[in-house]
């Protein structure tokens, strides 16, 4: 279930409403993947200890680790703190946490766009990383960043995005389609409906497209 993680960080977990998020992976996949059993398996609880939150942070699989961080804001002052010497990469501070994990892209990512979500809208360097690493060589990363400029990203990111859906495999598309529903402004909301009369797109992707237009996800307000 590899890409469960990629749409629960991409999609709006800063509210804690996982609600979308299911809605999102049926209409994306059809079949078992939007299964509520496997998304609850996923959640964390909403009062959390410091111990509990750290070993969010000690976990040994990357998408479960995303998982994890995409949902911590709100659950509790220590929040910002930690995901914030993710950021940084400062592990002397925190030696125990699993650091071969949390040096990841595609993790320092998630935590970038959660300390954006927590009110950090002013650092420059989390749009950055985003855009920097769309053209990253493992398209888990390149699947994150595109999740995370639907985040932190701008409308003049919209035509990265764009690229994404018509030139990269299926994985990454489908993470740069709910992107383009949640940036900000309207941009990214006709690309798609323009992509939907793109010839050279497979059929199989332009159903993605009209898939997730037609999702809840268009009444998320951008911005």
């Amino acid at each position: 279930m590899l890409f469960l993680g990629a749409l629960l960080v991409g999609c709006g977990q800063n509210d804690g409403n996982i609600g979308n998020n299911d809605q999102v992976l049926t209409v994306l996949w059809g079949q078992e993947a939007g299964k509520q059993s496997r998304i609850e398996q996923t959640l964390l609880p909403l009062h959390m200890t410091d111990e509990q939150i750290r070993d969010v942070l000690k976990r040994e699989d990357s998408n479960d680790m995303r998982n994890g961080i995409a949902q911590l804001p709100g659950r509790g002052p220590f929040v910002q703190q930690l995901v914030s010497a993710v950021w940084k990469q400062e592990r002397e501070q925190y030696e125990d946490l699993n650091w071969s994990v949390l040096s990841r892209a595609e993790v320092r990512l998630v935590a970038g766009q959660v300390l954006f979500q927590m009110g950090e809208r002013d650092n420059p360097a989390f749009r950055q990383l985003a855009l920097d690493s769309l053209d990253a060589a493992n398209r888990e990363v390149r699947c994150q960043a595109a999740a995370t400029l639907g985040v932190v990203g701008q409308s003049e990111d919209v035509p990265h995005l764009v690229s994404l859906v018509k030139n990269d495999d299926d994985y990454v598309a489908l993470c740069a389609l709910p992107a383009l529903m949640k940036i900000p402004g309207e941009d990214g909301l006709r690309a798609l409906e323009s992509l939907l009369d793109e010839p050279a797109l497979s059929e199989r992707r332009r159903q993605q497209i009209g898939k997730i237009l037609n999702s809840p996800l268009r009444a998320t307000p951008r911005g």
